[in-house]
């Protein structure tokens, strides 16, 4: 028996994997994504309507911890933070009505801060995946103990 004979490859298979593994990996992130955008600027626009400062009261802790995510990670990578608003109280002057921002700098043509661009952009993930965890083992031992179990075994 040769060597080819043993190797063959059904092309048709192999595109079939390629294509799926790209739609879970690139195409199902970018539609959950897509999603939760939807159901954020609806719960937004709602809220908005209802009460025009409830953005500020119900979103008000998330916008800091949000934006003191990318803060941190700006200190980490090495780039100056030029503005930063933790909490934008007064809407109605905002052009983007963003509830905060973080505006920052780097030297380009370095590798370690253009670098931290990419995890700039992610720290919030991070952040606030962190103060989730911190107020749960604070207000919620039973909670944050099952989370802790199921991690250890997910089954």
């Amino acid at each position: 028996m040769s060597l080819s004979n043993t190797l063959t490859i059904d092309w048709q298979q192999l595109l079939i994997a390629i294509m799926r593994n790209c739609a879970l990996l690139i195409l199902m992130p970018l539609g959950f994504a897509a999603l939760l955008t939807v159901i954020n600027r609806s719960t937004k626009t709602r809220l908005a309507r209802w009460w025009p400062r409830s953005q500020i009261v119900i979103g008000g802790l998330g916008t800091i911890i949000h934006e003191l995510s990318h803060a941190l990670f700006c200190f980490i990578f090495n780039h100056q933070i030029t503005d930063m608003q933790l909490l934008n109280r007064n809407l109605n002057d905002s052009n983007d009505h963003s509830l905060g921002h973080v505006e920052h700098r780097y030297r380009s043509g370095r590798l370690w801060p253009t670098i931290g661009n990419f995890w700039i952009g992610l720290a919030p993930i991070f952040g606030c995946s962190a103060a989730i965890l911190g107020l749960t083992w604070l207000l919620a031992r039973n909670t944050f103990q099952t989370w802790l179990t199921f991690a250890e075994e997910p089954i």
